[in-house]
């Protein structure tokens, strides 16, 4: 994790960028999507107090 704004690169990249690529890119979002994706699900499953609104 990044702690510090002063490990931004010039160009704003974080990290090293150079190890970088589209496919480690298109992995990382596509476990990004699921991961998203499963919480949403479980989310739908909870409940929740209610209260009625007071006139």
């Amino acid at each position: 994790m990044i702690d510090e704004f002063d490990e931004f690169s010039d160009n704003g990249a974080l990290g090293m960028p150079e190890f970088a690529t589209p496919e480690k890119g298109g992995r990382f979002l596509d476990a990004a999507a699921r991961g998203v994706a499963r919480f949403l699900d479980e989310f739908g499953t909870w409940t929740f107090q209610t209260r009625e609104r007071k006139s």
